[in-house]
């Protein structure tokens, strides 16, 4: 259960970064 959660966790956490650098990357140029 706990190793579920942390995958999920990091899953989450590599979506929401690559959300957060393609709306940056689409904002500067």
């Amino acid at each position: 259960m706990l190793e579920y959660m942390s995958y999920a966790l990091l899953g989450g956490i590599m979506f929401v970064t690559s959300i957060v650098l393609w709306w940056f990357i689409g904002r500067t140029e």
